[in-house]
């Protein structure tokens, strides 16, 4: 009896340290992480001239730029509503209007991201922009559309299977 008991624990503590391992090994395996390299050279892989690549380069620089203001109103916006959060006198109507201003800001940026798409999007050859949709099919943000829960580790969505800005699957049509 005590050998069955025995033998029973220590089969029950295998399984649970292989079930603890496998749930380790996945942490932080996203979607986007499972399915796409880390790292992925689209000059190379789209043979990019190297005045395409410069070309290229100059557009994600000044669409950083150019957003940077955006990005940091948007910050400074979610930390003014966590904190709404939290003030007792805070009212609905305050609520939805930092959540309209911060619609506003991401529709602009979206703006600005496309405006670079399209930019990318003439300097390429019609080859390689097929060649971006199949490398990139669902864009930087990921088939569900940005990061998931846990900031990019754990079960989330993890971050998109591109890591550059989003190609169209269907050409004339914007992400």
């Amino acid at each position: 009896m005590k050998k069955k008991t025995l033998v029973m624990l220590v089969l029950v503590g295998v399984l649970i340290f292989g079930a603890v391992q496998a749930a380790w090994a996945a942490w932080g395996q996203g979607a986007g992480s499972q399915a796409t390299p880390v790292f992925r050279n689209l000059a190379q892989e789209l043979e990019l001239t190297g005045e395409q690549a410069q070309k290229i380069q100059e557009i994600h620089r000044n669409c950083y730029e150019n957003t940077s203001a955006l990005r940091q109103k948007m910050w400074d916006l979610r930390a003014e509503l966590r904190s709404l959060r939290w003030d007792p006198s805070a009212t609905r109507e305050q609520f939805e209007q930092k959540i309209a201003e911060i619609q506003d800001l991401r529709s602009q940026f979206i703006q600005q991201r496309q405006q670079a798409r399209d930019q990318i999007r003439s300097i390429l050859t019609d080859e390689q922009i097929a060649k971006w949709q199949q490398l990139c099919p669902y864009g930087s943000q990921g088939r569900q559309g940005g990061m998931g829960p846990g900031r990019g580790q754990g079960f989330g969505r993890g971050m998109g299977p591109c890591p550059y800005y989003n190609a169209p699957v269907n050409p004339g049509t914007s992400s």
